[in-house]
């Protein structure tokens, strides 16, 4: 099954007495932001993929490591401190580790929190990935 690739974005760093400013411009508007940080015991997060959703990710601070797959392909991205971010598009398991103490993950959705748009299980991602399954 074909599926849009995550991409990874340079993000633009313009820097003066003022500080820093960093950008990037997203192929979609943002509905909702969340960010993991405190991770204190490098646990990982996400373990899950959504039907619908869109997520840009990036690190505001210290590192971490994004994993996005499908039965058909991985892909690994370490992220660091204003080095980039991922766009991630629609049905990707993702999972985060990796998490130095100090890291900040900031993530911008494309729509609203929703748990119908979940997938929990990878057993039923894979169904789901497949078209083996009647959920949408």
């Amino acid at each position: 099954m074909l599926r849009e690739a995550p991409t990874e974005f340079t993000l633009t760093l313009s820097s003066d007495e003022r500080g820093l400013l960093a950008f990037a411009d997203l192929p979609f508007a943002i509905k909702r932001f969340y960010s993991i940080s405190n991770n204190l015991y490098n646990l990982p997060r996400g373990n899950h993929a959504h039907k619908a959703l869109r997520q840009a990710i990036f690190c505001a601070q210290g590192s971490f490591r994004l994993l996005l797959s499908t039965p058909e392909k991985d892909f690994a991205y370490t992220l660091t401190a204003w080095s980039g971010l991922v766009l991630v598009p629609a049905g990707y398991w993702r999972v985060l580790d990796e998490f130095t103490k100090d890291s900040i993950c900031i993530v911008l959705a494309s729509d609203e929190f929703n748990e119908s748009d979940y997938i929990r299980d990878y057993k039923e991602y894979e169904k789901w990935f497949w078209g083996l399954t009647n959920e949408s």
